[in-house]
């Protein structure tokens, strides 16, 4: 009977004195919060949400100090490595009246684009990966040309989608690419 007695008692005791966490902050402060009241509890770096799926916008393309050319409704993909990297496909798509007359540029996947906190973003310098990326205007130019240097992607999650930055170095062409994709899924 004694036994049953302390066990309600101990019951009652907790039911009206909840266990709480308590936290001692950097500025001194102290923080009670009642364990029931959390739902879920959890440590470390803040990890990105998925961004895989496809996202469709326009593709603003900046050739050195030229006015930009802008690819409208574009549709980019993002998948999801099972490291935690990405890999962002552009699609091949136009750019009507450059200076080099109407350009093609053929579809370019990136890979394994790493997300860096500092940055809040995905980003790779992919200079050195050798990657190509066809590039026609129809007569003079119509090849492969390779990515080199300054070429590296920025991937950021925006509140109704992505934004892309993507300045790139196109073969042996003079001019500095800039591309910026803002898109939606």
């Amino acid at each position: 009977m004694a036994l049953a007695a302390f066990a309600i008692a101990t019951i009652t005791a907790t039911a009206q004195n909840p266990e709480l966490l308590i936290i001692d902050m950097n500025d001194g402060t102290t923080k009670t919060i009642p364990v029931d009241d959390i739902k879920q509890l959890s440590f470390g770096t803040e990890e990105p949400t998925s961004m895989t799926g496809e996202y469709t916008g326009n593709n603003v393309v900046q050739v050195g100090s030229f006015d930009p050319y802008t690819a409208e409704s574009i549709t980019c993909t993002i998948a999801e490595n099972a490291d935690g990297t990405i890999n962002f496909t552009w699609p091949q798509y136009q750019l009507t009246g450059t200076l080099m007359g109407d350009l093609t540029l053929g579809t370019l996947t990136i890979p394994n684009i790493p997300y860096v906190a500092e940055k809040n973003a995905y980003y790779l310098d992919y200079s050195s990966l050798g990657l190509t990326q066809f590039c026609s205007n129809g007569t003079s130019m119509n090849q492969d040309y390779v990515l080199g240097e300054t070429s590296e992607i920025t991937i950021e999650k925006t509140a109704d989608g992505i934004k892309v930055t993507n300045p790139f170095k196109l073969g042996r062409m003079p001019f500095p690419l800039t591309q910026t994709f803002t898109g939606k899924k």
